[in-house]
């Protein structure tokens, strides 16, 4: 293995890192920084051969919420032989966003675009430009009207092909140049998933909060 990702011994349980180093040997370079840490995953900076950006979403499996994660899969016609285990559940959590993701942008729908996805880690676009793509809550748009029109227009979009992004929000949007791109997908459904309603009920809840709360 790389000396490089012996560093990251202390940050990645072995087999995340051993999850990076076979998929750096077709997709990136080096790992800079992290974009954005959380509890159940972690976003980093990650340098192509050809000098370019992308990014890694790592999903913790020790942290992960098993039950939330549980919620959504159960219900979900791709995933019909997921067991409980954890370790499976958090590989199947990855998969589907890589595949909402896909799924999303071929609906004309403003998302990052997904490269690969291996165990817990997803790799896909760089939003951003020499830094990441604030997140619209702490920039939110100079027109927030053209906002709401185009976001309730992605929604009711989406709703029309039975599928939802479901946990839709202003931390789930990126502000990049003015243009929103929709991110975090890996609790969306379609219609066939006994959760489809209420989750669509709850993005348009979401939007109309915040675009009510930036003078909408």
């Amino acid at each position: 293995m790389k000396e490089e990702f012996k560093v990251y011994q202390k940050v990645f349980d072995n087999r995340t890192i051993m999850t990076l180093y076979q998929l750096s040997k077709k997709y990136f370079r080096t790992i800079g920084g992290p974009i954005k840490t959380g509890k159940e995953s972690d976003v980093y900076l990650l340098y192509t051969k050809e000098g370019g950006k992308i990014v890694a979403k790592i999903y913790k499996i020790e942290t992960s919420n098993f039950r939330n994660m549980w919620r959504y899969i159960r219900g979900d016609s791709r995933f019909p032989y997921i067991g409980k285990e954890k370790k499976k559940l958090v590989y199947a959590w990855t998969e589907k966003e890589f595949r909402n993701l896909w799924t999303a942008r071929r609906m004309g729908i403003p998302a990052p675009e997904p490269i690969a996805f291996k165990n817990n880690v997803l790799l896909m676009e760089f939003i951003g430009d020499d830094s990441p793509a604030p997140i619209a809550k702490y920039c939110p748009p100079k027109d927030p009207k053209r906002w709401y029109k185009l976001i309730m227009g992605y929604i009711d979009k989406m709703e029309k092909r039975g599928f939802v992004h479901g946990d839709l929000s202003e931390f789930n949007i990126l502000n990049w140049n003015e243009k929103p791109i929709l991110i975090d997908w890996s609790q969306s459904v379609f219609r066939d998933h006994p959760l489809f309603e209420e989750l669509l009920e709850r993005d348009r809840n979401n939007m109309e909060r915040w675009f009510s709360s930036l003078g909408v």
